[in-house]
């Protein structure tokens, strides 16, 4: 579109009425791309441990035991 032609006025008149349609359509994808990602995706946060619970205990029983047989 050549707008050199065409009056400021005029721009800002047609810049008026598109503004919000163009606001609404851009809102309203977004809101659903991301529903469709949120429904989609799962979020829940259960991290794998490398070692059990008792292991990660008894390797800090290591580590104090040596720790306090070399006096460190």
């Amino acid at each position: 579109m050549n707008s050199k032609d065409v009056p400021f006025a005029h721009l800002s008149q047609l810049t008026a009425k598109i503004w919000f349609p163009l606001a609404l359509r851009d809102v309203s994808f977004r809101t659903i791309i991301l529903g469709f990602y949120y429904a989609t995706t799962n979020i829940e946060h259960k991290p794998e441990l490398k070692y059990s619970i008792p292991q990660i205990t008894d390797f800090m029983k290591q580590r104090r035991a040596a720790s306090e047989m070399y006096g460190t």
